[in-house]
């Protein structure tokens, strides 16, 4: 390490600031060849997005249904409804239906539980 007198420090301080510039210019450089990976914000929907997105289809009365019985979550903007892009998708992924192996696994539960697990049917 240098050490530096009185006299010598406007040169040091020039000295540091081209490499200053240097390590700027070579960032960028690299910025450029490999863009920052940024995690986006999620994204704040209205009812109207929220049914564009809906590969169901599904009507406005519908998805304030799903709000009023609390199963789509949603935020109030004045009068207007907002949804996060991620509560929407997460949504999606609890309202699927299950593949056909899916049933038949749950079938095969079913049948080695006890029998006072079972259902009754009014027996």
């Amino acid at each position: 390490m240098q050490v530096y007198t009185f006299e010598k420090l406007p040169d040091a301080i020039s000295d540091l600031s081209r490499k200053v510039d240097k390590m700027n210019l070579i960032l960028i450089g690299l910025s450029d060849k490999n863009p920052p990976i940024t995690h986006e914000p999620d994204k704040w929907n209205t009812l109207d997005e929220i049914i564009a997105q809906d590969p169901e289809h599904r009507s406005k009365p519908t998805f304030y249904g799903y709000v009023s019985r609390g199963e789509l979550k949603s935020h109030k903007s004045g009068k207007r409804l907002l949804f996060l892009q991620s509560e929407f998708e997460e949504f999606l992924k609890k309202d699927r239906r299950k593949s056909v192996p899916e049933p038949e696994a749950n079938i095969d539960q079913y049948l080695v539980q006890p029998k006072s697990k079972k259902l009754s049917h009014g027996k």
